[in-house]
């Protein structure tokens, strides 16, 4: 990943805007029980923080990992996620 620094709000602005566009993927560990049709509960959209958040596209990678793919991550929304069907993040 890249860290910027600056203090020009339009490069700021722009980089959060394209941010929001692109698909990202993160790959979770994690521990717990899933409730039936967990899996199918997070591929739909939901509420983060009082803002509905694109669906996300949520598979098993193995065991004890789920790969998610999505647009506008937020911090704390995957652990989120995972909290709502019975799974914490390891």
């Amino acid at each position: 990943g890249y860290l910027i620094f600056t203090q020009d709000w339009r490069i700021k602005r722009k980089l959060v805007d394209d941010l929001s566009r692109l698909e990202q993927e993160f790959v979770v560990e994690v521990g717990g029980q899933i409730v039936e049709g967990g899996l199918q509960l997070l591929n739909q959209s939901i509420v983060f923080n009082g803002k509905p958040s694109e669906p996300a596209k949520v598979s098993w990678q193995s065991e004890k990992r789920l790969r998610f793919a999505l647009k506008g991550e937020r911090p704390g929304q995957i652990a989120y996620l995972c909290e709502c069907v019975g799974l914490q993040v390891q």
